[in-house]
């Protein structure tokens, strides 16, 4: 039943994302300071992706009405995230500056929203994996190092985050957002 909930919940964020953007993004955000440039950060290596990232000018902002006004960036605009923003930098712009990461360069990745059984609305989560070829990796802010043979298992390496609040047997899991086939060419940042 949970799960089902969890589907439908996100079939309609993924329907309703283009709206909610075009309704909630942060007004002339387009107009505040970088604190990087997207095509000077692109060609970086994972690991170092990552670490920037999720270095000291890359605060977590809740979405408006901490979160209850929830919107990703286009993958299109992955500029976004390197704005000076106080606000929408969560998780799931984490999980959608990873996916333009990877369709940028040509690697599979999906979205995935986490939760629990117990919490499932305070608890939701966004992730992202990704396949570099070694197998699936998980993407929770961080590139994590173990690689696994499905997206699933990937997933399974954040049982210990956050104190255990995705334990195995607590932990329900949805394919958001698939990019490991890009539509076409507009597609990729």
């Amino acid at each position: 039943m949970m799960e089902t909930i969890l589907r439908f919940v996100a079939c309609l964020r993924r329907l309703f994302e283009p709206l909610t953007w075009r309704w909630f993004q942060p007004k002339d955000w387009e107009k505040l300071p970088d604190l990087d440039k997207w095509e000077d950060v692109r060609d970086l290596s994972p690991s170092a992706f990552s670490r920037l990232i999720n270095g000291f000018k890359y605060t977590y902002n809740w979405d408006k009405l901490r979160g209850l006004l929830d919107n990703s960036q286009p993958l299109d605009k992955p500029q976004f995230f390197f704005k000076d923003l106080t606000t929408d930098r969560d998780c799931d712009n984490w999980a959608r500056i990873w996916s333009s990461y990877y369709t940028y360069h040509n690697i599979p990745v999906q979205e995935w929203i986490v939760t629990n059984t117990k919490h499932p609305f305070t608890q939701s989560h966004f992730v992202a994996v990704a396949n570099e070829g070694d197998g699936w990796r998980l993407l929770n802010y961080v590139r994590y190092d173990k690689t696994h043979i499905s997206p699933e298992c990937a997933i399974a390496d954040i049982k210990t985050w956050n104190s255990g609040n995705y334990a195995d047997d607590i932990r329900l899991q949805c394919l958001y957002k698939d990019y490991s086939e890009p539509n076409s060419e507009e597609d990729r940042a």
